[in-house]
């Protein structure tokens, strides 16, 4: 029943295995994988296995197949200054609040249109019935 049930977690995140360009066996005993460049962004945004290749749906921590960890306090890095001071200042001014127009400054941009000498004026009737609509 376990094994049911891990072979049944493995197939809804695995998604398959990365293909090396070429191996190396490392100095410390593992084996060294070059990637090509899809393949190498997957692991490092931790949607693939180093060690064991294999290609994963969703970001993991540790690899379910051959146990591999992850560095995570390397992928989550400290948000640069200019981020939280402009989070900061969002918080202290009302962003996104648009004033509302008023029909007087909607009929000023009404005429401001039709005064304009680069606004071509016709009538409906000289338009197609295509771009009447």
């Amino acid at each position: 029943m376990i094994a049911t049930e891990k072979i049944s977690q493995l197939d809804s995140i695995l998604v398959g295995f990365a293909i090396p360009i070429f191996r190396k066996e490392g100095p410390d005993g593992r084996w060294l994988n070059g990637l090509g460049p899809e393949d190498w962004q997957r692991v490092i945004d931790g949607y693939g296995c180093p060690d064991c290749l294999a290609q994963f749906r969703m970001w993991v921590a540790s690899c379910p197949l051959c146990g591999w960890v992850r560095g995570v306090g390397s992928d989550v890095q400290q948000a640069p200054d200019y981020w939280t001071q402009h989070l900061r200042d969002r918080a202290d001014e009302s962003y996104g609040v648009a004033e509302m127009p008023t029909q007087a400054k909607i009929e000023q941009a009404l005429r401001d249109i039709h005064n304009d000498p680069d606004v071509e004026h016709t009538t409906m009737r000289k338009l197609k019935p295509r771009r009447r609509k």
